[in-house]
């Protein structure tokens, strides 16, 4: 089975590497999360792709 990857789980794992936890770490990996989202939005907009 292939697992897939989301920018949540990259998010948690980064918060992970930092050591933040807590409070912080969920405002962290929300954010974080929500600015990736968009970057990738604008990468396929940057590409020409939908």
């Amino acid at each position: 089975m292939v697992e897939i990857e989301t920018c949540d789980d990259i998010a948690d794992e980064m918060a992970d590497k930092l050591g933040i936890y807590g409070e912080d770490r969920s405002f962290f990996v929300g954010d974080l999360s929500v600015r990736m989202r968009e970057a990738v939005k604008n990468e396929k907009k940057l590409w020409g792709h939908k």
